[in-house]
């Protein structure tokens, strides 16, 4: 399954049996898979690749929680911004949606509901246990 978000890269969904788990970054000059436990790339001399001082340098965590925690204190934006998070969470549960029901779905990213499909919008929540309600 594949979808393409605004201002965003085409994204691959599988499962443990098509792909191996993690995030793989594919370019035109190889790729770089990761997963919590390391960081494999084809050609290896990928790992290698210093950033040059003038290039985006993401900021780095060991440990999402105690950088949330640190923000707070400091009242500086944590490593993860809650929107970034956000955003990941949502990509993955329509792209687990579309597979479920294997067929192509519309996303309204601004009412973040599918477009014309009740059977797709209806898995975006469950039942809450009671005493439970919003």
């Amino acid at each position: 399954m594949s979808c393409t978000p605004p201002k965003g890269p085409r994204l691959i969904f599988t499962d443990d049996s098509k792909g191996q788990h993690g995030v793989r970054f594919a370019g035109d000059k190889g790729w770089v898979h990761v997963v919590r436990g390391g960081i494999r790339a084809e050609p290896e001399s990928l790992l290698g690749v210093k950033l040059k001082p003038g290039e985006l340098h993401l900021p780095v965590s060991d440990h999402h929680l105690l950088d949330f925690f640190a923000a707070v204190k400091t009242r500086r934006d944590p490593v993860a911004p809650v929107e970034a998070g956000h955003a990941a969470t949502t990509l993955t549960l329509i792209s687990d949606i579309a597979t479920r029901l294997q067929r192509r779905l519309t996303w309204n990213w601004k009412s973040e509901k599918f477009i014309n499909d009740s059977a797709a919008n209806a898995l975006l929540s469950r039942s809450m246990r009671s005493p439970w309600t919003l």
